[in-house]
């Protein structure tokens, strides 16, 4: 068959593609290299590994973690060990970042419905009781605050409990102890009287005296729960 000048110049370009392409997937194509430990690195230090044998990386799935830096990867496929050929992908799954969990407002909100609002979110929290003008057990501050960004999935609540009145101490001492435990009974029933370091029991000496109280006086103390008094007669 005779080809003449014309049809020539269009088929040698591709003659020697061709035999180029074949001559160069002998030399290079065939090669191989034995798969490189990925698993811990960063895809920049895999890359910096492995494009010097033109191995290619290839993210296949990614998994959220907040202790672990985003781009380290944690498994690898192939294995370490295994033969792979140059180009041929290494199939990863590395890390990233979860996403941000604003603070919800549990401000004035129960117990109760912070316990849910919680539970749903999937965050853990401390609960402190204050003694605070607000209905009880209602939350009268938070940390974070809300639309703050939690970092460790965990919450601080503040709620208010009832608030007691405090009394001042009244000096006992030099008293009767008769006229002392008359003025008492109205506000406990704990009190206990001692001679030295002799717990006594009804009926008490008569035209005794009170020589050390505790609390002492000027202390300030809450009648709830009912409070335990100790005094000394002599």
């Amino acid at each position: 068959m005779y080809i003449n000048k014309k049809q020539l110049f269009i088929i040698l370009p591709f003659t020697f593609f061709i035999t180029g392409y074949l001559i160069s997937n002998l030399i290079v194509g065939n090669k191989t290299y034995i798969t490189p430990k990925l698993t811990g690195l960063s895809l920049y230090e895999a890359i910096k590994l492995t494009s010097a044998n033109q191995i290619n990386i290839r993210i296949s799935s990614e998994k959220e973690s907040a202790n672990i830096p985003a781009g380290t990867i944690l498994s690898q496929k192939p294995s370490p060990g295994r033969v792979i050929k140059a180009h041929q992908p290494i199939l990863v799954t590395t890390t990233k970042c979860p996403p941000n969990i604003i603070a919800p407002n549990l401000l004035q909100q129960s117990q109760i419905s912070i316990a849910k609002t919680c539970q749903d979110m999937h965050l853990k929290y401390k609960s402190y009781e204050l003694e605070y003008a607000a209905p009880t057990n209602s939350c009268i501050a938070q940390l974070p605050q809300a639309k703050d960004i939690i970092n460790d999935k965990k919450m601080i609540i503040y709620c208010a409990k009832e608030k007691q009145n405090m009394y001042l101490m009244p000096d006992l001492t030099n008293q009767s102890l008769e006229q002392v435990l008359e003025f008492l009974k109205n506000y406990t029933e704990k009190v206990s009287i001692f001679r030295g370091t002799q717990k006594l029991t009804m009926p008490y000496p008569a035209q005794s005296k009170i020589i050390t109280q505790k609390p002492l006086a000027g202390s300030l103390v809450s009648i709830k729960p009912p409070l335990n008094i100790q005094l000394e007669i002599n």
